[in-house]
């Protein structure tokens, strides 16, 4: 039988070589715990970090966030995934997972449950800059802003997008996607929202472009790198 053996030592290691790297104080690391822990066991990746310093996770489905809950995880959870079926919405708020906005629809499904719950929940509005993958274009700035001021209940604590190839040897693309970005908030912000948290950069993002950091980022393989190997 395979078995997988994970070094925390290693994850250690890689924890405080991304903390070294923080170019800011009051910086945020938002742990990527997707793929059950990027095959590194969801809960044990989580467990670990969180005895480590990190109090903000992020995952990609429902069930990896209600699995965290189950195994008692109490810290801060983001779904990275937009939902927009009522009954998953409202499972989600009801498990205080901190839900991703990006689209009209999605604000009017969750301020709706909220609304009912009379709770006000947290959110991260998702900005698409070029990845298309979902998310608000950059271009309709004047509808996120409306989004935003029509959904009383929902506190957007953050906004984010994500570079579709950060690892690329040319930069002028994730530097275009930054710039859209920036836009985005510079406008919002002129309109008199503001937000807690602030994040573009995923792993290589975080690494490669420190003058990208703004004041949030989300690691997720940055984590596991040389962290497990499989004995037979």
């Amino acid at each position: 039988m395979n078995e997988l053996i994970v070094d925390t030592n290693n994850i250690l290691f890689n924890l405080n070589e991304i903390k070294k790297r923080i170019t800011k104080e009051d910086y945020t690391i938002i742990a990527v715990v997707k793929g059950n822990g990027y095959g590194l066991d969801i809960v044990m990746l989580t467990n670990f970090l969180s005895q480590n310093g990190i109090n903000f996770f992020a995952v990609a489905t429902f069930e990896e966030a209600i699995k965290l809950r189950q195994a008692g995880i109490t810290e801060k959870i983001m779904i990275l995934t937009p939902y927009t079926d009522a009954e998953v919405v409202k499972e989600l708020i009801n498990n205080n997972i901190i839900l991703t906005i990006d689209s009209e629809e999605s604000a009017k499904i969750a301020n709706e449950i909220a609304l009912v719950q009379d709770k006000k929940i947290d959110a991260h509005i998702k900005i698409d800059t070029g990845l298309s993958r979902f998310g608000f274009d950059y271009t309709e700035k004047e509808k996120i802003a409306e989004v935003i001021k029509n959904s009383n209940y929902i506190n957007f604590e953050g906004i984010f997008s994500h570079f579709s190839n950060s690892l690329a040897k040319d930069d002028s693309w994730s530097k275009e996607q930054y710039s859209r970005f920036c836009e985005t908030l510079v406008f919002l912000e002129n309109q008199g929202i503001t937000f807690s948290l602030k994040h573009i950069c995923n792993s290589s993002g975080f690494f490669k472009y420190p003058d990208m950091h703004l004041n949030a980022a989300r690691i997720g393989s940055a984590f596991c790198g040389l962290a497990a190997r499989k004995r037979r």
